[in-house]
């Protein structure tokens, strides 16, 4: 039988408890294997988000299409209290009721780009429901200059074909450690009859 040394044992341990102390911390963000659910939320879509997580839609207080309804998903409960920093993990903010969904869509990305301090990626990505923008860069956050990832797409509906039932979305996430989440969220949307 072959002796076990010393460091080894140690150094396992070691690894162990840190992968340990790290899920403890927020164990629904490094899970490995992370399972995933569907939502209907929104009626004329849907998207995947991960298990256990968090979703709640807070609908504008005026029915104004500019205002957008806010999709808020995140590993703990969500609170609209007022803070500082994002209300959750990941935003999504669908803008329907638009007159012009294709000209708003055009000038949210444009209002983003003169923002951020630099765009380092910009891709369009191809979906079954369109062209996804993709953009990564830097933005300043109170003196802070941080990587910053947005998407920006319309949904149309399948039911209605006109321009109010065209849903523009905004998605996001608070840091880079929900980037991978938020793609997949997006790349996973689906339009629904």
């Amino acid at each position: 039988m072959k002796r076990f040394f010393p460091h080894a044992l140690f150094l396992a341990i070691t690894f162990l408890l840190v992968v340990y102390f790290i899920s403890q911390k927020n164990p629904k963000v490094i899970t490995p294997g992370l399972k995933w659910n569907t939502t209907n939320l929104m009626g004329t879509y849907t998207f995947d988000y991960p298990e256990g997580w968090h979703v709640v839609s807070l609908f504008p207080s005026s029915y104004k299409g500019s205002d957008g309804d806010w999709i808020l998903i995140d590993p703990e409960p969500i609170s609209t209290a007022p803070r500082g920093g994002p209300a959750a993990a990941i935003e999504l903010i669908d803008y329907s009721g638009l007159e012009s969904p294709e000209l708003f869509l055009e000038e949210l990305i444009e209002e983003h780009k003169n923002i951020v301090e630099e765009i380092v990626r910009e891709e369009e990505i191809t979906a079954s429901f369109g062209k996804i923008i993709y953009l990564k860069g830097k933005i300043n956050v109170y003196g802070e200059i941080l990587d910053h990832e947005i998407y920006y797409f319309m949904v149309p509906s399948l039911r209605v074909k006109n321009n109010a039932n065209k849903h523009v979305i905004e998605a996001r996430a608070a840091s880079n450690e929900y980037y991978d989440i938020l793609r997949k969220m997006v790349l996973s949307l689906k339009q629904v009859n």
